[in-house]
């Protein structure tokens, strides 16, 4: 055996991740669904899919130098007899993309994910669903007249950039964060607007799972009441925070605080040797002519963080109230009718939270100053 012709490979994660990729029959599921002309491509779009999945999963690098990733590691045992580094290049990519465009990337992504959960017997008694935003860099002035395509541009970041365009996402996971579904959206979505119409994606996945019941998780923005008439249209089970902007929020929280004696005590659900302390009170009521179960919860953690805040205040509010009324106190009047109209003004136009202003107009007699000889 000659040294010299044994050539070293550096593999790392690759081979675990593409076995999992052929657990799930990423390539096969794909290369079923495009047409494409398999005499005339030495990589088939799916088997292109999987070269880009266990790049982005390991020392990712630009789709653009795939074929410089792949350099130094045993293409041929991975992707089949013959084919090299150079065969995955951003020609191969672009078609094995626009393929993947073609047959739908949003419903391939889930039937390929609720496949996984099958596969793997993943359990789901529930799906959170959420959006997050990624700001890119650069103008995007233009993009496709095609309606599908999504479209990069200025939103409600997430990542507190304002001043760039972004991308939105929307995933919906199990309990243990396995994806379920998820989709690409247009930089200016809003969550109150994709929750509407992933509701009803979701109970198509609770479908395909053969679920009778699911619980839908998500934050506030999805409690509307477009969204309220779209869980109850799919029959989904349905939890979130109810936001301030339904009346019913504060007179829950009213009812809660004037039933002293029905809060129920479910003490520390953490280890923690500081962690708070929890009561909860359940009641019943309606939205809309629909009767919903309401928890109102109290922590004495948050109770605590709210004396701190109200301290704070009331001694914000103190001193900065105290360096007005210092200003104020050196103004003179002619008489005290003008001086007690000043101070009722004065009191008017400073209203206050935590403190009253009081006070007294003290008179002086002072002698007129002759003016001339």
């Amino acid at each position: 055996m000659n040294i010299k012709n044994i050539t070293p490979v550096f593999d790392g994660a690759i081979p675990l991740i593409l076995k999992y990729c052929r657990k799930l029959k990423i390539a096969e599921f794909i290369n079923n669904k495009v047409e494409y002309d398999k005499t005339r491509r030495i990589i088939s779009p799916g088997t292109a899919v999987e070269a880009i999945i266990a790049n982005i999963l390991s020392n990712r690098r630009p789709l653009s130098k795939l074929d410089e990733f792949y350099e130094d590691t045993d293409v041929e045992k991975y992707f089949g007899k013959n084919i090299t580094a150079k065969n995955l290049n951003d020609d191969t990519l672009g078609r094995a993309l626009d393929d993947l465009y073609s047959i739908g990337a949003k419903d391939t992504f889930s039937t390929i994910a609720i496949e996984g959960v099958k596969i793997f017997n993943v359990e789901v008694k529930s799906i959170h669903a959420d959006t997050t935003s990624k700001t890119v860099y650069g103008q995007y002035s233009s993009y496709s007249k095609d309606e599908e395509c999504v479209k990069i541009q200025y939103g409600h970041s997430k990542d507190k950039r304002p001043d760039l365009k972004q991308l939105m996402f929307g995933l919906a996971c199990t309990g243990d964060r396995t994806i379920v579904s998820g989709e690409v959206l247009d930089g200016n979505t809003s969550d109150k607007t994709w929750n509407t119409g992933f509701i009803k994606k979701i109970r198509t996945v609770a479908d395909k799972l053969d679920m009778n019941t699911l619980t839908y998780v998500a934050d506030s923005a999805a409690v509307t009441t477009d969204n309220l008439d779209a869980v109850h249209e799919c029959g989904l089970n349905f939890i979130s925070l109810m936001p301030s902007t339904f009346n019913i929020q504060k007179e829950l929280k009213e009812k809660a605080y004037t039933s002293k004696d029905n809060w129920l005590d479910i003490g520390k659900i953490s280890t923690k040797k500081e962690a708070a302390e929890y009561k909860i009170q359940s009641f019943i009521d309606e939205i809309n002519g629909r009767k919903y179960r309401f928890i109102v919860c109290y922590s004495s953690s948050l109770d605590n963080r709210k004396i701190i805040a109200l301290k704070k205040n009331i001694s914000k509010e103190k001193t900065n109230i105290e360096k007005i009324i210092k200003n104020f106190e050196k103004q003179e009047y002619y008489c005290e009718k003008d001086a007690l109209s000043e101070f009722h003004r004065f009191v008017e136009d400073n209203k206050l939270n935590f403190h009253i202003i009081d006070g007294t107009v003290c008179s002086e007699e002072r002698k007129k100053k002759k003016v001339g000889g």
